[in-house]
């Protein structure tokens, strides 16, 4: 079982820069809902209908993510886009898990960072949320069914935010003590944290080096300090 360790035992420091987004990214992980025209209710017959379109999001000339590049006839839906982003991320998470198991030491933030950052998870979160917009449903209302064959748990299908990943598979828990049906809470949480040495949460390139570059102008201008006390 995976110890849950809260952000706050990481030394994780709020980001100042946490509201800059790249273009991406400015709306799903701002912390706002993509407006468009979104039903008013569930209608889980729109969410069938989204999962058969074709996908052309940013992984869909990938070729490690998508194999049939060269063969137009088979396409690549939406619903095949969910699963596999789903499945990618999932498999960073436990290779990373298996490969530091008793080798180098804990897990450490900035190994979770590294995956929280690529392309299968960021594209997994905004794969459903777009899912939800389409439909107008709730992870809830889009999660197996209590007398389906295949129900394991209520709201199976909101486990599949990257925050909640994080938690259940390398033990790195938020403390916001976010609702089952607020899917992206976790990963919003997240992105408002700072990692050292890495960035903030929201994976927005050139933020770490610019924290990383005041630091060390802060040590070298305290050094100097020091030095001229004593001298």
């Amino acid at each position: 079982m995976v110890p849950h360790l809260c952000y706050e035992d990481t030394k994780i420091q709020l980001s100042d820069n946490a509201g800059k987004h790249d273009s991406y990214r400015k709306d799903l992980y701002s912390g706002r809902q993509l407006q468009d025209i979104v039903p008013e209710k569930c209608n889980v017959t729109l969410y069938k209908l989204w999962k058969q379109e074709t996908y052309y999001g940013q992984l869909s000339s990938d070729a490690n993510f998508w194999r049939y590049q060269t063969q137009p006839q088979i396409v690549l839906t939406n619903e095949l886009a969910l699963e596999l982003s789903l499945r990618g991320c999932k498999r960073l998470f436990s290779s990373l898990y298996y490969y530091k198991a008793g080798r180098m030491g804990p897990i450490t933030i900035q190994d979770a960072y590294k995956i929280m950052c690529r392309p299968y998870c960021l594209e997994n979160d905004e794969l459903h949320q777009k899912a939800m917009l389409a439909s107008g449903c709730s992870c809830i209302e889009l999660s197996t069914p209590s007398d389906d064959v295949s129900y394991t748990k209520e709201g199976d299908w909101c486990y599949h935010n990257t925050g909640r990943l994080l938690c259940d598979m390398l033990g790195y828990c938020g403390i916001w003590d976010c609702r089952l049906d607020d899917f992206m809470c976790p990963r919003y949480e997240w992105n408002k944290k700072y990692i050292d040495y890495k960035g903030p949460g929201t994976c927005v390139r050139g933020a770490a080096t610019k924290r990383s570059t005041l630091v060390i102008e802060l040590m070298v201008l305290a050094t100097a300090i020091a030095h001229f006390l004593l001298w």
